[in-house]
């Protein structure tokens, strides 16, 4: 990858950009927990798709980071980036509008795609914009934003369920998510040209992907249907499986989604990595 100069105080600019995108999806990853009672009433639902409704986001925002990180090495990280504002922001308004509680889940799977574009690519952009010196500070401050979303989404809920309706706490959203699209269409570029080379790994990131899909279903049905269920017992054991298959096959792989071998090296880019841990700190 050829690297394009840019001015000194670009890469202020873009932690901006990229910080905002990064508190957008920990606000929303929370921001739901207290209007589970008022969409219950509301969209006549129960307490299983209300699980779902909050896990969809995070579950798609997890399982898609290894994927993304490929996609965005091919196609540009800064591209998938913006398009990850604009799919976030459509999921935001499709869970604002919804008239039943499977459709509310359905949009939640919409906003987590944008919201896995722009966590995933948030940290590689700062990777790649900060020198190693300052590189560790930049994350630092992108990942503290991000832990305070965390933290304040159940109050942005509150303060937002006192106001108004809860479907405003996802509509919210749709301003925020139009200055961020702009800001980000107008002021980040590229800076690493792309040769094409790269290609993407279906087969691991699809067992990835289904493994983690196992152990969510596992643990979600498994508090209705009792952890020692056949069923629950079958879905723990394809994660089990699922996983060593994944790691068998990444080892083999021409274009792995996630190189193994990387781990035994001390420079290796840790912003994937990193992107994987802070969507599942929220929940920690």
């Amino acid at each position: 990858m050829e690297q394009v100069k840019v001015p000194s105080n670009y890469k202020w600019i873009a932690l901006g950009i990229t910080t905002l995108g990064a508190l957008m999806f920990a606000i929303d990853a929370t921001v739901v927990v207290l209007a589970v009672p008022a969409i219950m009433a509301e969209l006549h639902s129960n307490l299983i798709i209300m699980v779902w409704v909050i896990m969809a986001y995070i579950f798609m925002s997890t399982v898609l980071l290894l994927a993304l990180g490929r996609v965005a090495d091919i196609y540009g990280r800064v591209r998938l980036y913006n398009l990850g504002f604009v799919v976030f922001t459509l999921g935001s308004a499709f869970c604002g509008l919804v008239q039943t509680d499977l459709q509310l889940v359905a949009a939640r799977i919409v906003q987590g795609i944008g919201g896995a574009m722009l966590l995933v690519n948030s940290l590689a952009i700062i990777t790649e914009v900060f020198p190693p010196r300052q590189r560790g500070t930049a994350m630092g401050i992108n990942s503290l934003v991000f832990g305070a979303g965390g933290v304040i989404g159940p109050v942005v809920g509150g303060l937002i369920l006192a106001i108004t309706t809860w479907r405003w706490i996802f509509l919210i959203n749709i301003p925020i998510g139009i200055i961020g699209t702009t800001l980000s269409y107008r002021y980040l570029r590229e800076l690493s040209v792309r040769h094409g080379r790269e290609t993407l790994d279906v087969v691991g990131t699809a067992t990835f992907s289904f493994g983690l899909l196992c152990l969510l279903l596992a643990f979600t049905q498994g508090i209705e249907l009792g952890f020692e269920a056949p069923i629950i017992l079958a879905l723990f054991g394809l994660f089990v499986v699922s996983m060593a298959f994944f790691l068998f096959w990444e080892r083999r792989s021409e274009s792995p989604a996630l190189d193994l071998g990387l781990f035994r090296n001390r420079l290796y880019d840790f912003s994937v990595v990193a992107a994987s841990l802070q969507s599942l700190a929220i929940f920690a």
